[in-house]
């Protein structure tokens, strides 16, 4: 998760590996109404997740048993 994300983001519940974030004011929301939702999930891989005017963080990834230069 981006810096900036972070910064408006409350944890809600992280048990074994699966979190649910509120992003954005929690206490300004409708409450009447459905919020935008999105799942995601890796299981052998990163998810990086950020704001779309930012640039995303990715991290270098290493494959065990790669050639890396010939």
């Amino acid at each position: 998760m981006s810096d900036a994300v972070s910064a408006q983001a409350a944890v809600f519940n992280d048990v074994q590996g699966t979190k649910h974030i509120y992003v954005g004011d929690y206490n300004a929301r409708d409450h009447k109404r459905a919020d935008d939702s999105i799942a995601v999930e890796s299981k052998h891989g990163n998810v990086s997740i950020c704001f779309e005017d930012e640039d995303p963080e990715l991290p270098e990834v290493q494959r065990p048993g790669m050639i890396k230069a010939f």
